[in-house]
């Protein structure tokens, strides 16, 4: 076994309490110490008749041999065990070697990461949009503090920043495999699902906005923090403000490093691996495919449309069939089940049929249609060269590099437009062919991601780089964008643009 390995085994054996016969009876010893040590009143430990009391007065269960149960912690690592000399008064109590435990720090660890996981609530599962535009301060107070060189104030900033980050991406993880877990059960019991598809959409789609219009500003706050003093800089001046007394001075220079390339790595990729803001982004794109077709299987199964719905339908018809044939016959045609047909083979007989029988009185020879047609047994022929398409792949390469640059200018152009003059106006000017294809692809997206919340239908909201087309219901405006073929009249709506 190797050193990491020793290591892990070593750890592991801390949580054996949990899955002990008597693990509740554990949990409840572990909660005593820990009430304990939060009174501050027995900093050195407990006794065993301690022990029993404290049990006794959270209202635990009696019978539990405290002495065997506290012996089996301290094996585990879980409990240090010391003997109480203080409490000598006599020689009997010297013999007596009265023993005092106490938590040990990995062994309080694991009992929190064991409490954590029993007090835990399903409510914590949400997504956090609200918490990008506070990464987005913090980056930017990060990048001042480190142009001032305020190492205190760097290293609390990216205290701050590690637990935001680490809170969200948790949140996120537990949502989208609560999803999952709705996604396996919702089949069977719908109704709290369709009870809150609507705020569920809803909230989905809020926070892919949010990540999609905060993801580009976040990044370019990495850069400014970098531009104040790089990266060097930021953990050297974390480092300078860390008192932390149990590690080298190299473990501190590490772990600060660690901490700020984790945090821009959130943001900013690399080419070997993409920036974990972007792939979050994806994973919520695909939980609002995976949550709508959730929400059509449910619909469809209600109305009869579903696969299990039609097979329902099959099995009472074959049910109601007069016998056996037609029940074969019915099924056979509904799934396709047909005997394969037979393009040719030899005869079941060979020896049925004589080589000296006269072709008057013979039974007609298997002949195949290109033997017939040609006078010629049918063969593969020659071989086919190998094509070498790369000639055209590079040519659709570059004509999509082509076409992603002119959107990419088309973008830039309908984001440094003039700001309208009339309600309800788009556009200062008239709109090319390039920017109005750009405006109609992130018009369908807005409408098709409004939801209907509490009767009413909510706004619409799509991105593309750095703009963001807003659609708002108004049933009193219209808004009209002037293009190269003619005017685009929007009624009962309010298009704007949300720059970053």
């Amino acid at each position: 076994m190797t050193e990491e390995g020793s290591v892990a085994a070593g750890r592991l054996r801390l949580l054996t309490w949990a899955t002990a016969d008597n693990r509740l009876a554990y949990l409840a010893i572990l909660r005593a110490f820990d009430r304990a040590h939060a009174r501050g009143d027995r900093p050195q430990g407990l006794h065993p008749e301690e022990v029993a009391a404290e049990l006794a007065a959270a209202g635990e269960p009696e019978g539990v041999d405290v002495d065997a149960a506290l012996e089996a912690l301290w094996g585990w690592g879980v409990l240090a065990k010391d003997y109480d000399t203080a409490a000598v008064r006599t020689i009997a109590d010297y013999r007596r070697k009265r023993s005092v435990y106490a938590l040990t720090e990995l062994g309080y660890l694991a009992y929190r990461l064991v409490e954590d996981l029993v007090s835990a609530a399903p409510a914590g599962a949400e997504l956090k949009r609200l918490a990008l535009s506070s990464l987005h301060r913090s980056l930017l107070e990060l990048a001042a503090a480190v142009g001032r060189r305020d190492a205190v104030e760097v290293a609390n900033l990216l205290d701050r920043l590690h637990r935001d980050i680490a809170d969200l991406a948790e949140r996120a993880e537990r949502f989208y495999r609560r999803l999952a877990d709705d996604a396996r059960t919702t089949i069977d019991d719908p109704a709290t699902f369709l009870a809150r598809k609507d705020l569920l959409i809803q909230h989905i789609t809020d926070f892919h906005a949010e990540l999609a219009a905060h993801r580009p500003r976040l990044a370019a706050a990495v850069a400014k923090v970098r531009e104040a003093g790089g990266d060097q800089a930021v953990v050297e001046l974390a480092c300078e403000a860390d008192r932390a007394v149990h590690i080298t001075p190299e473990e501190r220079h590490r772990r600060w490093a660690d901490a700020w390339a984790g945090i821009a790595g959130w943001f900013v990729g690399s080419a070997e691996q993409r920036a974990a803001a972007a792939l979050l982004e994806d994973r919520t794109v695909a939980a609002i495919a995976e949550t709508t077709t959730l929400l059509r299987r449910i619909l469809a199964r209600r109305g009869g449309r579903g696969r299990q719905a039609q097979l329902r339908h099959l099995a009472a018809w074959v049910a109601g069939c007069s016998d056996d044939a037609d029940a074969h016959a019915l099924v056979g045609a509904a799934l396709g089940l047909h005997v394969p047909r037979t393009l040719g083979g030899l005869p079941a007989d060979p020896d049925a049929c004589r080589p000296s029988t006269p072709w008057a009185v013979g039974d007609p020879a298997l002949v195949t249609g290109t033997f017939r047609n040609r006078g010629a047994v049918s063969s593969p022929g020659r071989p086919q060269p190998i094509r070498d398409d790369a000639l055209a792949r590079r040519r659709l390469a570059t004509e999509a590099a082509r076409n992603r640059r002119a959107e990419r200018q088309a973008v830039e152009a309908l984001v440094s437009l003039p700001a309208p003059t009339e309600p309800g106006a788009l556009a200062g000017r008239r709109l090319n062919k390039a920017e109005l294809d750009i405006l109609l692809r992130l018009l369908d997206r807005a409408l098709a991601s409004r939801a209907v919340v509490e009767g009413r239908l909510g706004r619409g909201r799509a991105t593309e780089g750095p703009l963001t087309l807003l659609v708002i219901p108004d049933a009193a405006a219209s808004s009209c964008v002037t293009t190269t073929d003619g005017n685009l009249v929007l009624e009962g709506a309010r298009l704007e643009r949300a720059l970053p």
